[in-house]
């Protein structure tokens, strides 16, 4: 088996905006905050993949807040192969509800590889809703950011706005469940495992507004 450099982005942190990056974004059903689950799963998941014998390196392993592009900036120094940024949704009603991840426009065949993965393996653990992996100009993915050599995504786990997925991110034991399939996502790519089922890239118009609807493998 492969051995990677896997850069692990726990999203938001600390208080206000830097470069771009907000504090928080989302809070659940019962008042968590999407800072504070990202780190959780984020140091469960390097956890999870030291212990396979990759790189790890975190964006953040404490409550602070980093631009967009410092955190894609550790990718670049770490010459890593995986650059994973771990987000939950959030929505105006509590019943919303989904597991999508991202690439950036016109991202490389790698990236939509391990978007695909991790999709794939989310998709197992939360038994939610496929919506996709998608493309969409997210800063901290900017490939101007990173090293060609990295495979960049970003996984919005779930709508923790939904009541049952805000109690279940308080079950220890769901949270490990996540960062296992996550790990097991990050291995298949890296190992470009044939059990990899390469998702179609739904593609935003302007206007917000999906170019393909068909989000089938």
């Amino acid at each position: 088996m492969k051995k990677g450099i896997i850069v692990i982005d726990p999203g938001h942190g600390g208080v206000g905006n830097v470069g771009g990056s907000d504090g928080n974004h989302a809070v659940s059903a019962l008042g968590d905050l999407e800072k504070n689950l990202t780190l959780e799963i984020g140091l469960l998941l390097k956890a999870e993949l030291l212990f396979k014998s990759h790189e790890v390196y975190l964006t953040r392993d404490t409550d602070r807040n980093l631009s967009l592009e410092d955190r894609a900036n550790l990718a670049r120094d770490k010459k890593a192969h995986v650059f994973l940024s771990l987000h939950f949704n959030g929505w105006n009603d509590i019943i919303t509800q989904g597991t999508e991840t991202f690439v950036y426009p016109k991202a490389s065949s790698d990236s939509v590889l391990l978007a695909s993965s991790i999709q794939q393996r989310l998709i197992q653990a939360t038994g939610y809703k496929n919506r996709g992996v998608k493309e969409m100009k997210l800063g901290v993915l900017n490939p101007g950011y990173h090293s060609p050599i990295t495979a960049c995504a970003l996984a919005e786990i779930s709508f923790i706005t939904e009541t049952n997925d805000a109690k279940r991110l308080r079950d220890d034991n769901y949270k490990k469940s996540l960062a296992q399939s996550l790990a097991v996502a990050v291995e298949d790519f890296i190992n470009k495992s044939s059990s990899i089922m390469k998702f179609k890239v739904l593609r935003m118009q302007q206007n917000g507004i999906l170019e393909i609807e068909d989000s089938d493998i």
